[in-house]
């Protein structure tokens, strides 16, 4: 496969600025590229069809396929257990990324206060948002407004607690310019004045949204020009990661795949911010291609990450199921014990009696009566008021032997 080296590589390359610049206008008008609307600094940008990116195409497809057949032979317990784990590491990770402490349990219990009706503590837009994808529901995103209004409800209340200065101050977006420095060096400055900022986003959202090329380029494409624009004062990393995350869900990438972005991007965080950097660099000409190869990249990676994990606790669960099978206990009582191994496999948290009444359908007396006759295999704690059940793996193994 012919590796694609980029404008910045070719600028040294050629050490001609003039001959580069040449080479950049070819590319830029090539059949075999797209031109985007958009400019990077005084470069127009374009994204070149190379050999690397129709094969990470090809890669992401043919796994995800794999994803989607294996993810419908697991039980539904499992599967739902699956997303609420990937949806509690995929915030945690976002948070990881712009240096916010949060924990999985901290996250985990704002999930419970909101499904019971409740609003979070903390965290609460975000939940609820990320739960909009495992629900399959639109979020729209086309304009200038929708951005703004996604803001507000994703993390405009955490942005406030944590510093009311960072409060959007323009129409939409921030009135004032930005300056993104690490260790001591300006490393990015976002689109400024307001009105510039403005229309930018108008050419990204209609770039995002053209149906005339692949969803998976525009969805990488967008999360550099996301960056590139830096529309708020505060929370852009965990605006884009969601934005790619909810129109990967969009595009029959499995949820569990676009729900493992954050982690995946988060693993590789030096060679994330490198690539933004080459891509800014006025030296690179408006060259998008390494950008959007990188991205593809990684999500390949999140897609062969869920593809051995879901084949792993399949085989997992397909083991208990045996087990199952030959214990002697009437049916009902067999199918809470197996919604418990699933819990337990998964390694979420322990069922309450409310969620087992959810899941079975069975009046809590029967639960109890049922569970009374496999107590031993049962792992039981208390939280609050709570009782608490999970199965107990290894005694269910002990009983096979």
């Amino acid at each position: 496969m012919k590796k694609y080296t980029g404008m910045l590589k070719e600028y040294f390359i050629l050490n001609d600025k003039a001959s580069a610049r040449k080479q950049a206008e070819e590319l830029y008008n090539c059949i075999s590229s797209i031109s985007l609307n958009f400019r990077i600094g005084e470069h127009p940008a374009f994204i070149v069809y190379c050999d690397e990116l129709l094969h990470e195409l090809q890669e992401i497809r043919s796994i995800n396929q794999k994803i989607w057949l294996v993810s419908g032979k697991l039980p539904p317990v499992a599967l739902n257990q699956f997303l609420r784990q990937a949806v509690i590491e995929e915030i945690h990770q976002t948070n990881e990324m712009e240096n916010i402490h949060s924990t999985r349990k901290e996250i985990s219990d704002e999930m419970l206060v909101i499904q019971n009706g409740q609003k979070g503590k903390r965290f609460d837009g975000m939940i609820r948002k990320y739960d909009l994808i495992m629900h399959n529901e639109e979020i729209p995103m086309t304009a200038c407004q929708d951005v703004r209004a996604l803001y507000d409800s994703f993390i405009l209340e955490e942005i406030e607690k944590d510093d009311p200065k960072d409060i959007p101050d323009g129409l939409f977006f921030r009135k004032g310019p930005v300056i993104i420095v690490k260790s001591g060096t300006t490393v990015h400055e976002g689109i400024f004045p307001e009105s510039a900022l403005n229309q930018s986003m108008e050419q990204a959202l209609s770039f995002l949204n053209n149906t005339d090329y692949d969803p998976l380029i525009r969805i990488a494409a967008f999360h550099y020009l996301f960056g590139y624009i830096h529309p708020f004062y505060n929370g852009n990393g965990r605006m884009s990661r969601f934005i790619s995350s909810y129109y990967l869900s969009i595009e029959k990438i499995h949820y569990l795949v676009s729900l493992r972005l954050s982690y995946v991007i988060k693993s590789h965080r030096s060679q994330y911010y490198s690539i933004f950097k080459t891509t800014n660099d006025s030296r690179n000409f408006g060259d998008l291609t390494l950008f959007v190869v990188q991205f593809l990249r990684f999500i390949r990676e999140a897609c062969e990450q869920v593809l051995t994990y879901l084949k792993e606790k399949n085989e997992i669960i397909l083991h208990y199921q045996k087990i199952l099978h030959f214990m002697d206990y009437e049916d009902h009582t067999k199918k809470l014990l197996f919604v418990l191994i699933q819990v337990s496999v998964c390694e979420t948290e322990s069922l309450s009696m409310k969620e087992l009444e959810s899941i079975s359908k069975l009046s809590k007396y029967m639960i109890k009566k049922h569970l009374e006759q496999v107590n031993e295999f049962l792992i039981i704690s208390h939280k609050r008021k709570a009782i608490l059940y999970r199965a107990n793996l290894q005694k269910l193994d002990t009983a096979s032997t």
